[in-house]
């Protein structure tokens, strides 16, 4: 066939599918290529909002690489012996890892330790266990930055160091110049084992306190005699004292009171007996001599008497008790050394005697002293005085084993409560003897169920008169 023919035939077919294409096409291809385009499109979509959350965590990823660690102090005053604490203040903070510290100018590596917390971590700094500090660490305004090993330090926090003055108390301050002086810590920042310096007046004495054991906090000695106090040291009288440890400040002021030596007027026996009936008979009763005693209040709950070289409660036990639970009341007493002693026992009854007055301890003279205008006041005129006193508002136990009253024949310097009190001295029969300071009387036990209070007393020896 000539090549001009088939080329016409084919263009006559091409024509054709064009024209056929140009009719039905359309209708096939048309849903065909809407459908490819919205595929296109959803896909362009899915890649644009990939890319839009990929770029934001990329961000928060760089933004996260740049947030530094914060920390807090949590208190601005501190102690020297007190912690600083270190409180994290954000996310990136908050791991359990150890703390550079720099203290002023002074860096102190890995020094800060991590410290358990429900919510951010807490890392504690001891300035105290640090060395070679004594340039750095004065009184007042420091600065201090803190951060992660290998990382920038934090912005500098601003503290202040407060003054660390530990506080004392002394037990016995009115004593003899060659006794024991006896201190006690007052505070926490002065319960601290170690040798006490004192200054006495205007003189140190270096190590002039010895600690020693005591379960009501830490206690010092100070034996006055070992100090060579000087003739105007000795005077009777007021004398400033002043306590510190061999790093630190002067605590505040104390007073003691030097007194004159006690001697002794009355020497009464200390060891228990059982009386005889027949002596016991004699005993009983209003005493027919009354002692001039010589009151000393200690200010540490105890009465020394002078007069008689006998130390005291100023009270007593706070309930009645068995005779046989006195035993116990001392042990006690004893284990807690009381008023700074631990030799305290049950008075015999001529040391529980002595304490006995002749008239009531009422405010009213007559009630209370015997001077010239009512040297010859009878009974009768007596129970008038005292229902004017009942008028007057006192109060006055009546029968023997009544509530503590106001009226007693003791002096007001001891504590009304204990109004009959326990001797160690008993009868043939076992029965103790005791002193009813509501009536005045020395009297017996009638059954071994009884019960009375305690007043303790103790002998008063050389090293503390």
């Amino acid at each position: 066939m000539p090549e001009s023919i088939f080329f016409l035939q084919n263009t006559k077919r091409l024509t054709k599918f064009r024209r056929l294409l140009n009719q039905k096409g359309a209708k096939v291809l048309k849903p065909y290529f809407f459908n490819t385009l919205l595929s296109l499109r959803l896909k362009l979509g899915l890649i644009i909002k990939s890319s839009f959350i990929i770029g934001i965590f990329l961000a928060l990823f760089s933004w996260y690489l740049t947030i530094p660690p914060a920390f807090v102090i949590n208190h601005q005053i501190v102690k020297y012996n007190d912690p600083i604490i270190i409180k994290a203040a954000n996310f990136k903070a908050n791991k359990p890892k150890r703390l550079n510290v720099m203290f002023d100018d002074r860096l102190f590596e890995e020094q800060a330790f991590p410290k358990g917390s429900k919510e951010y971590q807490l890392w504690y700094f001891m300035l105290k266990d640090q060395i070679n500090l004594s340039d750095i660490t004065k009184t007042g305004k420091h600065q201090i930055r803190v951060g992660f090993p290998g990382d920038n330090l934090s912005e500098a926090f601003a503290i202040e160091l407060k003054k660390q003055i530990p506080q004392f108390l002394i037990l016995n301050p009115k004593l003899r110049n060659d006794s024991i002086m006896k201190i006690q810590a007052d505070n926490n920042d002065a319960n601290i084992k170690t040798d006490l310096h004192i200054q006495f007046d205007s003189i140190l004495f270096p190590k002039g306190g010895i600690p020693v054991d005591s379960k009501s906090g830490q206690q010092w000695h100070c034996n006055l005699k070992n100090l060579r106090l000087t003739k105007e040291m000795k005077k009777n009288g007021k004398h400033i004292i002043r306590f510190r440890f061999s790093d630190g400040d002067f605590s505040k002021d104390h007073t003691i009171y030097f007194q004159t030596k006690i001697a002794k007027k009355y020497y009464l026996r200390r060891q228990p007996i059982k009386f005889s009936d027949i002596v016991f008979s004699k005993l009983k009763g209003k005493p027919k001599n009354y002692i001039n005693n010589d009151y000393l209040n200690n200010e540490n709950g105890t009465i020394t008497d002078r007069g008689t070289g006998l130390m005291w409660q100023k009270g007593g036990s706070n309930y009645e008790m068995y005779f046989s639970e006195a035993k116990k009341y001392l042990i006690g007493l004893n284990n807690d050394r009381f008023g700074g002693y631990s030799d305290w026992r049950l008075p015999t009854i001529e040391e529980l005697a002595s304490l006995l007055e002749e008239y009531t301890n009422f405010s009213d003279k007559k009630l209370t002293s015997k001077n010239s205008n009512d040297e010859d006041i009878n009974e009768s005129e007596r129970l008038k005085m005292v229902q004017e006193a009942f008028r007057k508002g006192f109060k006055l136990a009546i029968r023997e084993r009544s509530t503590p009253g106001v009226a007693l024949y003791i002096n007001p310097i001891f504590s009304k409560k204990q109004n009959h009190i326990w001797s160690m001295d008993t009868q043939p029969s076992g029965r103790p003897i005791y002193v009813n300071f509501n009536r005045g009387l020395i009297n017996e036990s009638y059954f071994f169920d009884n019960s009375c209070y305690v007043r303790a007393v103790r002998s008063i020896s050389i090293s503390d008169e």
